[in-house]
């Protein structure tokens, strides 16, 4: 076989076409381009390996050594995409010794509002403020490639098992799922939980004595409802009343808008709730079939639909000072639970009504449905129960 076939200064004469070195070697030449690709056969199957252009004595060069590769057993289109990935890595983790949490918190923050829809800036108020406490003096200028589970269990540990501690984590998981997103972060976080995290830190509910938050006894219900229903009208008053009749969440009500709410179906739109999860993939709303007694309380003048922003403790603050309770908005989900069993109500449907995930996944697949219709009747007994100690108008 001949072997080295071409001359350096015939290079830039050839014609156009393939020209063979030799053993595989081409000089591929198109108008004023000359590349090299270097054929072989591995494993009785014949493949094209571009070289790019180079000289004459370093296309024989690197020929010779993918030949080698391929005599080892090592195919050459798998290392060279190996190769590729580890060049890849290497520049993200010089990025990311060049970036610290400083850096990118303000635009993670953004970035996870946006996929979350969260629509309030509390949010970014509250993890900022936490992270100017918890986390800047510790952690805030060391590059990213360089904290560890250890600095983030650190950083946690003094607040573990409290809100502020969730609130921290939530905020630093944002940071480095940003950061991968933008190539500036590689590899595994140092947040994760299974098998990081967990071998610095005891589950955050054995971190501290879990405490129910007060709820109203579901007998008194009715009582506290006419109550409150004879105050002043205000949107702390409405969303008050809103949180007895449909039993949801009271930081789900925060960011509900007018065009959340379907008044032709009866159907409230939850567009982010403690279940949902935009960067894992489940972001699917949750409908609250409300009930006719909710018809009273909207005002579909305003961009809110109970007639003005509320901050995420309006409705325990109205219950605290118009009413002299001690009780929490969130705690009418334990009066509407319990009035349930008492009343031998479908615990399915409860559980449902209440946006519980009470099975495991595999149950979960099969079921699909939300059982809207039936929430609906569900919901309208225990709307009409409540009011049932309101004076009609006169």
């Amino acid at each position: 076989m001949l072997v080295n076939r071409l001359r350096a200064n015939q290079i830039k004469t050839l014609p156009e076409g393939k020209h063979l070195d030799g053993n595989g070697l081409y000089l591929r030449v198109v108008g004023n381009s000359r590349t090299w690709f270097l054929r072989f056969s591995f494993e009785k199957k014949r493949h094209d390996l571009g070289l790019g252009t180079l000289s004459l004595a370093d296309a024989r060069a690197k020929a010779a050594e993918i030949r080698q590769q391929v005599a080892e057993g090592k195919h050459p289109l798998v290392t060279r995409a190996i190769e590729n990935v580890n060049r890849q890595k290497q520049a993200i983790t010089a990025k990311g010794l060049h970036t610290t949490i400083n850096d990118i918190y303000e635009a993670a923050f953004r970035w996870h509002m946006e996929t979350k829809k969260i629509r309030s800036d509390k949010w970014f108020k509250d993890h900022r403020s936490a992270f100017k406490t918890n986390v800047f003096p510790f952690i805030g200028d060391k590059p990213l490639a360089l904290i560890t589970r250890q600095d983030v269990a650190e950083v946690l540990r003094p607040s573990w098992g409290k809100s502020t501690g969730g609130c921290i984590l939530a905020g630093l998981r944002a940071c480095f799922k940003y950061a991968k997103k933008e190539g500036l972060f590689t590899g595994e976080f140092p947040t994760n939980w299974q098998g990081c995290l967990d071998l610095e830190l005891a589950p955050a509910s054995k971190s501290h004595k879990v405490k129910h938050q007060p709820s109203c006894p579901w007998k008194e219900i009715p009582y506290l409802y006419a109550k409150a229903y004879a105050q002043p009208d205000s949107p702390q008053k409405r969303v008050a009343l809103a949180c007895m009749l449909c039993a949801p969440r009271p930081g789900e009500f925060v960011d509900l808008r007018t065009k959340d709410v379907d008044t032709q179906n009866r159907i409230i739109t939850l567009m982010r709730t403690k279940t949902s999860d935009a960067i894992d993939g489940n972001d699917d709303p949750w409908e609250i079939p409300y009930p006719t007694q909710m018809d009273e309380l909207f005002d579909f003048t305003a961009e809110y639909p109970f007639g003005g922003y509320l901050g995420r403790a309006a409705a325990v603050d109205f219950l605290h000072t118009h009413l002299g309770v001690d009780y929490s908005a969130h705690g009418f989900r334990a009066s509407f639970s319990t009035w349930c069993a008492e009343n031998q109500k479908n615990r399915e449907i409860r559980e449902h009504a209440l946006h519980h995930k009470v099975e495991n996944e595999v149950g979960a697949s099969y079921q699909r449905s939300t059982l809207l219709e039936l929430r609906r009747a569900l919901l309208q007994e225990w709307a009409d129960y409540v009011t049932s100690k309101v004076r009609p108008a006169s």
